[in-house]
This record gives structure tokens, C-alpha cells and sequence, in this order.
């Protein structure tokens, strides 16, 4: 993760971690609040800008300006007792030009606020507090985004201040910290292994800069002058003079080496990144991820590596960002626990905590950290929660003590304090939580604390579901996190099946151990095709089971390894994620959130799909665990307006392939407003909604895109332009799902609605199972058993055209409220629906639709009552269905139409036997 440093007065400008969301990190306010930018600004980034309010503050602004002092535009806020407007302008030489007005949002005394500027296409949204200004600002004539070189932050008197800023800059790495020139970071384990990478960022400034360096050393320069300093490696570019000089230094510096180096490696005012590789007996040294055949031997033992410093900053150049390997997760036989890395948040817990258990945090100290702990919770959330332990550590110039709590509901219990071990700033530190039989002891850095806390009363810990690690203000950040899981909670994958396959590269190599990433080593699957062919690759586990991780091993030849990069990984229907290429980067991690599967699928519509090996990490399903299904497929769809033949029904084929001329996106004619929408005919439990934006084009029209269950609001989508795919929490009932958007072309290339059958009072059940079926004739091995398997895939079909029918018979009479004929084939179309000879209604088909819900009512009677469900084919068609689902409303259960008042009601009987409860009698089945 992210180790941010603060300083309260910086000489140095700084730059911040961009990319995704994930990895923007926000930089102190410095100075006048001039910030320079490192690379131009594009439709799709943001900047920000945060403070703290006073109710005095005249006015403060947030400005984006051009290398001449012209502003693109400046965001004034004007708050009572003053105008109590938010005033939008240019300026050009020195002339302001036309302002917007827009009413001014909430600010209140004393608390912390955030602005956003985001650059769309042809114009600035302002958000402040993730809500939108009432009014957008459009690109003046004479102004391109790619002409603002400063965010400048105005304004702070009378008590408000300033207090971070973020800038766009290239995506680094995950773990990468922000840093600066003459700085030290020490590495969070003892020494160097064989297969870690140090990377270095920063911007180079001209060709007059001097020299700069990265440096392996030990021990601390705090200890110059008792004990030497070390250099283990010095790598030191000279651009001036076309060379880097490698060395080492030992009571001395030692023989160098000085290949030749081109400064043309380096560009003025652009980001440059330095890796170096530690390899068996050599360090190997990469300039913006280029092998230049630069080595250097080991002359000192890695082992013995304590941090890492960077060197020089003449003429423009600075030093940005550093990221360090980080600590392996432990071998021994008993704790085979994931090791994750980690921010302040919400972690899972996928098994039941046991006495011997421990949790492990990793973090770096901030010497003005106001408080940061480590808690074991029963659920997550920022609201009332039950805590079973809260460690809280408030170091000087606080309490300076460790506190430690139970709290149940919203109310905090006996609290026990104790002594604040010693942390040094910049320095990384471990937190270890023991779980004993009935007390947590803790320690830091393997020292116990001075008192132990036992376990509350009402309080277990299997009860414990997630790890919250919170704090992180003022530089201090959570880095890692080791959970308790099986001794092996690798998910044995049985059989591999893909889509196509090239170069011999045959699905089962992804699971046959071997994590050889070379491909002529024969362990690498391979694609037959490349872009927009629908490639994936598919794999079934030994049985259901909860999945908590993916791991993707990439090839690592010299070959085209970005290939891999936007591949979607999924657990049955449930998206986990996609991977994020990063160069030099073996393997990927795809977080599933303990998604309930019995395969996992990586698909790739963008490029050829290799994969060198799959790994599934989680546990077997238990009876409570659910299987969320994609069960918006084949149920009608619907949009406002089609245009360039993007029928609504794309959005829904199963098809996740994201470029336009692949024929799987839909698309509106006209910019709205705009509507899509999906019925699924009976209330559903919606879990989450995932969308899938097109990659090829126009990708920022999705922005602002609304999604409904019914009229229930899910959330907004907020595009990034990293990011093509979009997940929607809902958690709510429904029978449609919509998607709408204001002023805006709306293009989906898939939705999938995760969810199942509600099981609210009064929703219908499915009568048809274990019934006995007919019909008329039987084409090949589609028997009429398989309308009513559960299955999708197998359907029953007829032979004979000239009479096609299908027959269900019930135990008993039923009241019928419907029937779901699910059926893709245009034969279907006309076939009647009858129950005991009277008739519901005809199916009539649509291209794209597979499911038909046909109402057994009319005028007179709201249900037919009967025992004989039949669906007969049109004169000169076959009759194909692929399942039948005949649905009675378990509250009317009589002919005459009466409620039956018992259903689902509290019930009682005087004794239970062989599993007999008394609420069987009223459950309507």
C-alpha cells in the first residue's frame, strides 16, 4: 500500500499516486497550494482539492491554470454571510470572462470537506462531498486541458484551511508509496531475496541535471559516526555524460562499473521509473521497463539490506514514488493464512476463528498519527456494530496508552488501558492479535502488551466475520494483512475446457501445477484467435465451493505479456474483477469476495487469451451459503430508442465482449433521456447489477447512467477511465431492472443481474417439479422430463410437426397463476397454453427473448383451477422447451377464491418427530 510522509512545511513539491481509484493518494498542502503537473490532464481524470471550513472564511477557490497565469477555470466558493453562491470563470491575459452562478453546498465549522474537478469531454463537473454542483462549466474557446501546468488551492483565512491536494499522474504499482529526494525507506523484513523488485519513480528534469542515484544500504544513517554505512548496490545516472557508474561501498567505495547510458532514456518534465531485479548472484537494473543489459554482482550479502535511499535532485529532477517488496506469507505447516495486501477497510473472515488462530496487521508509523486499531467485528459497516475486541493505539502527543474494548450495539463496555509500545516514525510495524481459549493477547513487533483482554460474555469467536484495520490520517497507513484460513485452502480444479485453442496450447495446462510462465516449456494455454472473438476459458471445481481469491500466473517469456491485460474473472455467474496489467508482474490477484460457484471463467474479448496457470483459493460451500445466478438472460428487454442495431436484448446475451462491431452492445438513437430495461416477470431478490461499458468508443457516456430496481434507486455510475466494467450493490426486490440516463447516447454491451426467486410472503411457487410430463413425440434423447429439470440447457423437444403438444399432470387439482414457458426457438411462436382443456393464452416470440409468462386468468376467474397443464405446438412447427415452470399462489389454495388465511403463519403442535415441524402444514406446499 501507500505510505504517505507527511511534513508540515514541505521545500519539496510532491506528486501523487494516480491511476484507479485504489491507488490515488492525497498529498499535503504545502506553500502558496501551487501544484505542478506532471503530465497533461485528459477527459476522464480529476483533481482535488480538501480543507477544513470556518464559518469566517471569506472566500477560497480551486483553480486550474496555465503556465501564463490564465485560468481554465476557477471554482470560487463564496460562503454567508457573504453571497452564499459558487461563482464559475476564465480568465484570459488579465480579463475575467462570463461567470456562472450556482447556490453554494453545506459547509459546517470545524469539519474536513473535499472538491473534485472532473474533465469530461467539453466540460467541468464540480463535486464537493461526492455531491454535484447545481451547474457544469464548459471548455472556454482558447483553452485545452492539455494547456493547465498548475492546480493552484486559494483561500484559508479566518480558521479555514487547506489541508491535501491530488493530482493525475501514471499508474504504478499496488503497494508504491509517495516519496521524495535524500529520503530513506526501510524494507518491512530482514534483507533482500532472490526475485524482489524495488521500483523507483520520479520526473526528470533537464539534461544540466547533475546526477541522481538509488541506493541499497545498511545499516540507518541515524547511526553514522558508531557504525558505517554500507552501500550494497549504487546506481548513479549521469545524463550529462551518457553513463550510469554502479558501485558499492565498503570501508570505501570498491571497484565501479560504468556501462554506457543513453540520456535519451530520459525526457524533460516526463515520468521516468527505475526497477532493479535482485537475481541469484547479480542485481539487473531497468529504465521505463526496458532491459538495457545493465548488471551489477552481489558483493555484499542481500540478506544483510536494510533500506533504500534516494539520492540528487538538481535542476527539476524529483524523486515521486518507491515501491518495496514486502513480507512472504509464513510456511509452516499450521498456518497456511492469505496474505493480502491491505488499507484501512473491511476484511472477511471465511472461516470460523478458533484458540491458536492469530491475525496479523502490517502498517508504517506517522509520527503525528492521531489513532489507529486493529478490531475483530461482527459485521462491517460504519454504523452500530458488534466489536469483540477494539485494539486502539493513541501514541504521544495523545493519551499514549493502548486501549482496549468490547462494544455491543452502539455501546462501548469496560475498557482496559495499557502502556504504548515504542513506534518510529517512517519505520514499518507488525500488530499480532493471539487468540487464546478465552482471553486475545496482543503484541507488537513480538513484544506482548501489558495487559491481555478476555473474551466478553455474549461474545464467541466464531461469531467474528471481518477484520476492520482503521486510521491512517497524517502519513500513518496500513500496508498488509494476514488472515487465518485451512492449512491449504487451495480449490482442487477438476477439468478445463476453452472456447479455442492455438499453438497447442491446451486448456488443461492452466491447471496442471506448473507455474513455468515460458511458453515453450509446454505449460501455457493458448487461444486460436485474438481480439473480439469471444475468448475464455473455463474451469469446474471438485464441488460448489466459497471462493475468496483467484490467482492468474501469467507467461513471463519475452512475448506478449500484456495480452492479459482486462481478462474478466468470474465464479459461476458472480464477476469477481479483471486483471490490471502491470509489466514485470508474474501473477495477478482477483479478489471474489466469497462468491458461491462450482467453475470459475476467464474471458478475454480484447486479445488472444494465455494463461501459464489458474489458481482458486477458498472453501467448500455449506448449506447457507447462496449461489447468486445471472438470471437476467432471455427475459424481455426494452429501450426507449434503438439505433446502429443495437437491440436492446445485446445487453443480455451472455456475450461480454465490450467493442462495438462484435454485435453484442446495445445502443440508443438519440441522448435521452434514455432508458433500458430488463423484466424478469416475478419479484426477484436483486443482489448486485453489473454493467459492461464499450472499450473501442465513446466510453464516458456512461457516466451519470442511474440503475433501478423497479422505481428503488441502486446507485450511480461514475466513470473512470481505467475501468470498463461497473458493479452495482442493490440488495433489493423486484421484478425489472432499468438503467437510465439524461442527455446521453446510453450503450450497454452487458448487463447481469446476480440475484434469485424472493421468498417474500405471497410469491409463487413452481408446482411442475416431479410431476409426470408427456408428449406427443420425442426428437433424439429430448425427452419431456428435461422442461422441467431445473436446466436451461436441456430441453424437450418434439419430432412431429403435424400435431406437437406437451403434457404436465399434477397430483391433484391446483389454482394455476401462470406458466413460464423458456424456449429461444422461433417455432414457439403461437403455441396455446391450456389448463384442464381452458385456455390461459399463446406464447408470442421475440427475437432474443427466451422467456414467456403466460397468465392463467380472465375476466371472471383470476386463476383456473386444474391438474392438466398443456402446451400444444402451431400447425407445421416443432415444439421445443427448454423449461416449463407451472406457478401456484400458496395463499389460494380453493376453487372458490378464498384466502387461505393460515399460510406462513406461527404455528405450534404438541411434539416433533423425524424432522416433522408444525410449520410444514401452512408452508403452502
Amino acid at each position: 500500500m501507500k505510505v504517505m510522509f507527511s511534513l508540515a512545511v514541505s521545500l519539496f513539491t510532491w506528486i501523487a499516486i494516480a491511476g484507479s481509484e485504489e491507488l490515488q493518494a492525497k498529498l499535503p498542502f504545502a506553500g502558496d497550494g501551487k501544484r505542478e503537473l506532471y503530465q497533461e490532464l485528459r477527459p476522464g481524470d480529476s483533481v482535488y482539492g480538501w480543507g477544513v471550513f470556518a464559518s469566517r472564511s471569506a472566500k477560497f477557490s480551486v483553480n486550474l491554470r496555465k503556465s501564463n497565469g490564465d485560468f481554465m477555470i476557477h471554482v470560487d466558493f463564496r460562503p454567508p454571510p457573504h453571497e452564499n453562491k459558487v461563482v464559475l470563470n476564465s480568465k484570459a491575459g488579465d480579463k475575467w470572462q462570463k461567470e456562472i452562478r450556482t447556490a453554494m453546498p453545506a459547509f459546517t465549522h470545524g469539519k474536513s470537506f473535499t472538491v473534485r474537478v472532473y474533465c469530461g469531454t467539453s466540460a467541468f463537473t464540480i463535486f464537493v462531498d461526492g455531491k454535484k454542483l447545481g451547474a457544469t462549466f464548459p471548455y472556454r474557446p482558447g483553452f485545452t486541458l492539455k494547456d493547465v501546468k498548475y492546480l493552484h488551492l486559494i483561500g484559508g483565512s479566518n480558521g479555514m484551511k487547506w489541508t491535501y491536494s491530488r493530482i493525475p499522474a501514471p499508474e504504478i504499482a499496488r503497494g508504491a508509496f509517495n516519496t521524495m529526494v535524500n529520503s530513506n525507506h526501510y524494507l518491512n523484513r530482514g534483507g533482500l531475496q532472490v526475485g524482489d523488485v524495488i521500483t523507483a519513480w520520479g520526473v526528470f528534469g533537464s539534461m544540466q541535471t547533475g546526477k541522481f542515484s538509488v541506493n541499497i544500504l545498511t545499516p540507518a544513517p541515524a547511526n553514522r559516526g558508531s557504525i558505517k554505512v554500507n552501500y550494497l548496490l549504487h546506481v548513479d545516472f549521469r545524463p550529462y555524460h551518457d553513463v550510469v557508474v554502479l558501485n558499492s561501498y565498503k570501508d570505501g567505495w570498491q571497484s565501479e562499473i560504468r556501462p554506457r547510458f543513453s540520456r535519451n532514456n530520459f525526457v524533460t518534465g516526463k515520468v521516468f521509473r527505475v526497477d532493479i531485479r535482485v537475481e541469484r548472484d547479480r542485481y539487473r537494473i531497468y529504465v521505463n521497463n526496458k532491459d538495457l543489459g545493465i548488471t551489477f554482482p552481489h558483493r555484499l550479502p542481500i540478506s544483510s539490506a536494510d533500506y533504500v535511499a534516494l539520492h540528487g535532485g538538481s535542476h527539476g529532477l524529483k524523486w515521486t514514488a518507491l515501491h518495496l517488496p514486502t513480507n512472504k506469507p509464513p510456511q509452516g505447516p499450521s498456518d497456511g493464512a492469505p496474505f493480502t495486501t491491505a488499507r484501512s477497510g473491511y476484511y472477511q473472515v471465511y472461516q470460523d476463528l478458533k484458540p491458536g488462530d492469530k491475525i496479523i496487521a502490517y502498517g508504517v508509523f506517522a509520527e503525528r498519527t492521531a489513532k489507529f486499531s486493529v478490531n475483530l467485528r461482527k459485521n462491517a459497516g460504519s454504523g452500530p456494530g458488534d466489536f469483540m475486541i477494539h485494539v486502539d493505539f493513541r501514541p504521544p502527543p495523545h493519551e499514549n496508552k493502548v486501549v482496549l474494548n468490547s462494544k455491543v450495539g452502539d455501546k462501548w463496555q469496560q475498557e482496559i488501558r495499557t502502556a504504548m509500545p515504542k513506534f518510529s516514525h517512517g519505520r514499518r510495524f507488525t500488530v499480532k492479535v493471539h487468540c487464546g481459549e478465552s482471553k486475545f493477547t496482543i503484541s507488537v513487533d513480538g513484544n506482548e502488551l501489558g495487559a491481555t483482554f478476555p473474551y466478553r460474555p455474549g461474545f464467541q469467536l466464531k461469531d467474528v466475520k471481518y477484520i476492520h484495520l482503521a486510521g491512517g490520517s497524517n502519513g500513518m497507513d496500513w500496508t498488509d494483512l494476514q488472515i487465518p484460513a485451512p492449512a491449504s485452502n487451495l480449490i482442487h480444479l477438476r477439468s478445463a475446457t476453452q472456447n479455442s485453442e492455438g499453438w497447442n496450447g491446451k486448456p488443461g495446462r492452466a491447471i496442471d501445477g506448473i507455474l513455468n510462465g515460458q511458453y515453450s516449456k509446454g505449460s501455457c494455454t493458448h487461444s486460436q484467435r485474438g481480439g473480439n472473438s469471444g475468448n475464455y476459458w473455463k474451469a469446474y471445481m471438485e464441488q460448489k465451493s466459497v471462493v475468496s481469491e483467484v490467482v492468474i500466473f501469467n507467461r513471463g517469456d519475452s512475448c506478449c505479456r500484456s495480452r492479459i491485460n482486462n481478462a474478466k474473472v468470474y465464479v459461476g455467474d458472480v464477476y469477481c474483477g479483471q486483471v490490471r496489467y502491470a509489466a514485470n508482474r508474474a501473477e495477478f490477484r482477483i479478489s471474489c469476495g466469497g462468491a458461491v460457484g462450482d467453475f470459475v471463467r476467464i474471458v478475454q474479448d480484447e486479445n488472444y487469451l494465455t494463461l501459464c496457470e489458474v489458481q482458486v483459493y477458498g472453501r467448500a460451500a455449506r448449506g447457507d451459503d447462496v449461489e447468486l445466478k445471472n438470471i437476467a438472460p432471455g427475459f424481455p428487454t426494452h429501450q426507449t430508442s434503438t439505433g446502429w442495431n443495437g437491440d436492446s436484448n445485446r445487453a443480455i446475451d451472455r456475450n461480454v465482449n465490450s467493442r462495438y462491431n462484435g454485435n453484442t452492445c446495445t445502443h440508443s438513437a438519440n441522448t435521452g433521456p434514455n432508458q433500458w430495461q430488463v423484466n424478469l416477470i416475478d419479484r426477484h431478490f436483486i443482489d448486485t447489477v453489473i454493467i459492461h461499458n464499450r472499450v473501442d468508443c465513446c466510453q464516458d457516456r456512461i457516466n451519470g447512467a442511474k440503475v433501478y430496481v423497479d422505481n428503488d434507486y441502486c446507485g450511480t455510475i461514475r466513470y473512470e477511465k481505467s475501468q470498463n466494467v461497473y458493479r452495482m450493490k442493490c440488495k433489493k426486490t423486484g421484478s425489472k431492472v432499468r438503467v437510465r440516463q439524461e442527455g446521453k447516447y446510453l450503450t450497454l454491451c452487458e448487463v447481469e443481474v446476480l440475484g434469485k426467486a424472493t421468498d417474500e410472503e405471497g410469491h409463487y411457487n413452481d408446482v411442475a417439479p416431479g410431476s409426470k410430463v408427456s408428449q406427443d413425440s420425442i426428437a433424439g434423447a429430448n425427452s419431456p422430463e428435461k422442461a422441467i429439470d431445473g436446466d436451461l440447457e436441456s430441453c424437450a423437444t418434439t419430432a412431429d410437426i403435424s400435431s406437437s403438444w406437451w403434457k404436465l399432470e399434477l397430483d391433484q387439482s391446483t389454482l394455476i397463476s401462470k406458466v413460464v414457458v423458456y424456449s429461444s426457438q422461433a417455432s414457439i411462436d403461437g403455441a396455446l397454453v391450456k389448463v384442464d382443456g381452458k385456455e390461459c393464452g399463446k406464447v408470442r416470440y421475440q427475437a432474443g427473448q427466451r422467456v414467456y409468462n403466460i397468465g392463467c386468468n380472465n375476466d371472471n376467474e383470476p386463476e383456473l383451477f386444474g391438474k392438466e397443464v398443456m402446451i400444444v405446438g402451431k400447425d407445421g412447427s416443432f415444439l421445443t422447451l427448454c423449461e416449463v415452470k407451472v406457478l401456484s399462489n400458496p395463499k389460494r389454495t380453493h376453487m372458490s377464491g378464498l384466502v387461505n388465511l393460515a399460510y406462513n403463519k406461527p404455528t405450534s403442535q404438541s411434539s416433533v418427530g423425524w424432522g416433522g415441524e408444525s410449520s410444514r402444514a401452512v408452508d403452502g406446499r
